[in-house]
């Protein structure tokens, strides 16, 4: 596998970055993979590289020709909250005869791996795990075969923390006083982080104004000393600033949603 270009935003934050002290205790950063660009013949070293970093179990076999063009994306989704892999290659077969899904098709299933077919006319192909999550989507479209896998973070009863002030040490925010948010009991948090955010949701079954969990959280957040800006509240919720983060929250339509950042970053202008 050749890669073509110098990736632009390629960044493989390793353990041996310093890590920060907060009380003596040392917390190891945070490891984000970011890549995009293209290679001849399939990535083999991006997809390996996207497996070691986030634990993806699932086997991702290679396809196409050795001097097939394939263009890459891999980073964390802060929207979905989840680490992706998103590949895209030529494809002028026809979809279920010669396509390159077909071939994918026969392939995955030689290995034992169960694809599914169920949301075929609307999503493609698909790959799940024992809990019924989504690992792997392909499909044939418009002379292009696409393949996409995805890489979730454990889900977590309470806030989680350990990996938040590990996001932090990436950054080398020293300062870590920030509030959890409390949510209800039976609730998971679903959380994932790139190289310049943090961001987390909760289902939230409160009323915004009283006893959702947006109420709550800006209590804590002004009791420990953070400046709440509420200007741009119908549109994107309550933002609060101190020292150099900040953080914008709001409850909506049954779930609540946090995103963590430096003031002065890319993602303070998303």
């Amino acid at each position: 596998m050749k890669l073509n270009k110098l990736l632009l935003t390629t960044s493989v934050f390793i353990l041996g970055l310093s890590a920060c002290n907060n009380a003596s205790k040392k917390v190891e950063p945070l490891v984000v993979y970011e890549a995009y660009g293209t290679a001849t013949g399939f990535p083999t070293e991006i997809v390996n590289t996207f497996k070691e970093t986030y634990g993806f179990d699932c086997d991702i076999p290679s396809i196409g020709s050795e001097t097939a063009e394939w263009e890459y994306e891999v980073g964390p989704d802060l929207l979905y909250c989840y680490n992706a892999l998103y590949l895209k290659t030529e494809d002028n077969g026809t979809p279920g005869t010669d396509a390159l899904e077909d071939a994918y098709l026969a392939t995955l299933t030689e290995k034992g791996i169960t694809v599914d077919d169920t949301y075929y006319d609307d999503y493609g192909y698909m790959v799940y795990d024992e809990n019924d999550t989504v690992l792997l989507e392909f499909y044939s479209y418009n002379s292009k075969f696409c393949l996409y896998a995805f890489a979730y973070t454990e889900e977590t009863e309470s806030f989680p923390t350990d990996y938040l002030n590990r996001f932090l040490a990436l950054l080398e925010v020293k300062e870590r006083n920030i509030p959890a948010p409390q949510n209800a009991e039976g609730t998971k948090w679903h959380y994932v982080a790139s190289s310049i955010a943090f961001t987390a949701w909760v289902d939230d079954d409160g009323t915004p104004g009283t006893d959702a969990i947006e109420d709550s959280y800006k209590l804590a957040l002004e009791k420990a000393g953070w400046t709440i800006d509420d200007s741009d509240y119908e549109y994107a919720g309550y933002y609060a600033t101190k020292d150099v983060l900040e953080i914008c929250f709001y409850s909506w339509e049954g779930y609540f949603n946090i995103d963590i950042y430096l003031q002065d970053s890319e993602a303070a202008e998303l």
